[in-house]
């Protein structure tokens, strides 16, 4: 599911990096309001193109492609990202290997304009909070260990996140978080029965720039950074992790 927002500029190469898999899977693009970009995109490549008038934030706009993908497994792909070719395999993979998983998420590459890179200081860290899940092979299912890779910080990068969703059913984004709607849900999820499986290959090139909406909303972010931290640390514990965090939002200057 390709839930877009916007114009979408990037929207025919995400596509093409879909269609580019190794293992075919169905591809639909969701939106609220269709532009002449999106029509053409959706026209070019035959995929059902699904309007959603009702969606008002980000997280109903996933809501609503999450509700209606009616397969087992099912990836919210970012219109701006490159997904590569063993993306799905890889995921169908390790899914079908643990009948238990809620989650599988995968490494991923950060892209600013034509600059591909594989590691940075952000990319390091992340790798680094990942560390409880990334010595279990087949993933963690104890409450705790899911827990403790997300107090830090979310080092699950969200378009690579592959829900299994027969294992996670009434699962729904919280529309009160315009920015981590993401960071909410993985936290929940961890609180509920279900293995989380890190895919260590860098699956996915993850688009860097100033028109993405974390990037122009950069203080919302921070508020709500600040109001996930205040969830799971006492002050001035939360204040003080908060404020690190917020160094990782040099990224989209």
């Amino acid at each position: 599911m390709i839930p877009v927002y916007g114009d979408s500029p990037y929207i025919d190469e995400c596509i093409a990096s879909l269609l580019n898999q190794t293992v075919h899977s169905e591809i639909f693009i969701t939106t609220r309001q269709s532009s002449e970009r999106i029509k053409k995109a959706a026209e070019k490549y035959g995929i059902k193109l699904i309007v959603n008038e009702k969606s008002e934030c980000i997280a109903d706009d996933w809501n609503f492609a999450y509700s209606i993908a009616g397969t087992k497994y099912v990836t919210l792909a970012h219109q701006d990202d490159i997904y590569l070719p063993g993306y799905t395999e890889s995921n169908l993979l390790e899914a079908e290997s643990s009948k238990d998983v809620s989650i599988i998420f995968t490494g991923y590459k950060e892209r600013k304009d034509s600059d591909i890179s594989r590691t940075n200081l952000k990319l390091i860290i992340k790798e680094f909070l990942l560390l409880p899940i990334r010595i279990r092979r087949k993933g963690i299912a104890g409450r705790f260990a899911k827990n403790l890779i997300l107090r830090f910080g979310c080092p699950v990068c969200c378009p690579t996140v592959f829900f299994n969703k027969e294992n996670i059913r009434n699962f729904a984004f919280d529309r009160k978080f315009r920015i981590n709607p993401d960071w909410d849900a993985w936290l929940r999820l961890a609180e509920e029965n279900g293995r989380f499986i890190y895919n260590r290959g860098k699956y996915l090139e993850h688009r860097i720039h100033h028109g993405s909406e974390t990037a122009k909303n950069i203080e919302q972010r921070r508020t709500e950074d600040r109001l996930i931290f205040k969830r799971l640390w006492y002050f001035p514990m939360s204040l003080i992790l908060s404020s690190l965090y917020s160094l990782s939002y040099k990224s989209f200057k």
